[in-house]
């Protein structure tokens, strides 16, 4: 068999199995979201006219 390109014959070796396929890497690991902890402080702040602390909480749960 042979290859001709603009009138030239190309010179190739015929492989006898596939070359191994490369390993795929993963872009990025994707992070777990943060959740600060029930006593974070700025759970506890309080402006006036705000929800109590419970209420926040009770807000934050039926949200989440």
């Amino acid at each position: 068999m042979y290859i001709n390109y603009n009138g030239f014959t190309l010179k190739y070796k015929l492989r006898d199995t596939k070359p191994p396929k490369p390993k795929e890497e993963a872009l990025y690991k994707p992070r777990k979201k943060y959740t600060p902890p029930k006593d974070y402080p700025w759970r506890k702040f309080k402006l006036p006219g705000s929800l109590n602390f419970e209420e926040k909480e009770e807000a934050l749960v039926d949200v989440l």
